[in-house]
């Protein structure tokens, strides 16, 4: 839970930021580089991770950050980071960012599972609803999972609406058994 707290920091002041600068799809577009960088690169997490390897690290940092085509502002964050011993975050970090990014921009992320995928027209009448019901511009994440067998599971962030079959069947089971 920690760390989650010290990402949302991080995310928040990087868009609070790149908003106020105007920067957002800059910014979005560095830190994305970044990370998919450190998932894929062991070298280069060794590189930041390492507390042994400063001078190694000092020297060879703007060569990277040339490479992945980082700019000032986005350099002097990541030095930030490293130097709070808070890079193995990255990826949190990121994910925080887009939320508040979102927040900002008055859109918010919704969740949405069903047995098959939607129809265009129910996803319209979906987003329609949604958007009445939260006064936000919707960004809808959609997943499919058979083993829900019909109706939707949607969450907005801690808010989940369990409408699946398959949540129905089990209540309907357990005031059965609760009755005998």
């Amino acid at each position: 839970m920690k760390n989650e707290a010290v990402a949302k920091r991080y995310g928040k002041a990087l868009a609070e930021l790149a908003h106020e600068a105007g920067r957002i799809p800059k910014v979005m577009e560095q830190l994305e580089t970044v990370v998919n960088a450190w998932n894929e690169c062991d070298d280069l997490r060794q590189l930041f991770l390492s507390p042994v390897l400063t001078d190694e690290r000092a020297t060879v940092l703007p060569s990277v950050y040339q490479r992945l085509g980082l700019d000032e502002d986005m350099q002097k964050f990541m030095a930030i980071i490293i130097e709070n011993r808070r890079i193995n975050l990255l990826s949190e970090i990121l994910e925080q960012f887009r939320y508040h990014v979102e927040d900002v921009q008055n859109k918010v992320r919704v969740s949405l599972t069903s047995a098959r995928p939607l129809s265009i027209p129910q996803k319209e009448k979906l987003v329609s609803t949604l958007t009445t019901e939260t006064g936000r511009e919707i960004i809808i994440e959609e997943h499919i999972n058979p083993s829900i067998i019909g109706g939707l599971i949607v969450a907005i962030g801690s808010q989940v609406y369990d409408g699946s079959v398959k949540t129905q069947l089990r209540n309907i089971k357990q005031a059965l058994v609760k009755e005998r």
